[in-house]
């Protein structure tokens, strides 16, 4: 029953974590700042604390599973490293251009985080559910 609960925590965490910076991703990608703020105070309230809630809870479910040093878990792990590294940059970006310094330079080379967010969220999910030996 406990591990039921925390699967449903972490796939609702991971749900609205990777809707957010999804959303972050593209909005980086405009130069509307109503939407950059918006998306800024989104990304602060909700996003940020589902990543959280997603860590806290995936890791306590790898505990349990007794999963760690598995192959197909540190794969995993690597792609959510990846997605909370995409996360910091492009907070850091959205942070820099709420406080009035116009465009962050790296926000072109992250023109494509959305795309690779989705691919990685797949690539995770697939992970998850064959856990290959």
């Amino acid at each position: 029953m406990i591990y039921l609960l925390l699967k449903a925590v972490h796939v609702a965490a991971m749900t609205t974590f990777v809707g957010g910076l999804t959303m972050l991703a593209i909005s980086v990608r405009t130069s509307n700042l109503v939407l950059q703020r918006h998306v800024g105070r989104w990304n602060r309230r909700v996003t940020a604390p589902a990543l959280l809630f997603a860590w806290m809870s995936g890791i306590v479910i790898a505990t349990q599973g007794r999963w760690f040093g598995d192959a197909w878990l540190t794969g995993k792990l690597v792609l959510v490293a990846g997605l909370t590294l995409s996360h910091a940059v492009l907070s850091g970006i959205m942070k820099h251009r709420e406080r009035g310094a116009g465009d962050a330079p790296p926000a072109v080379s992250w023109a494509m985080s959305g795309s690779a967010t989705i691919a990685a969220t797949g690539l995770i999910a697939l992970l998850a559910v064959i856990k290959p030996h």
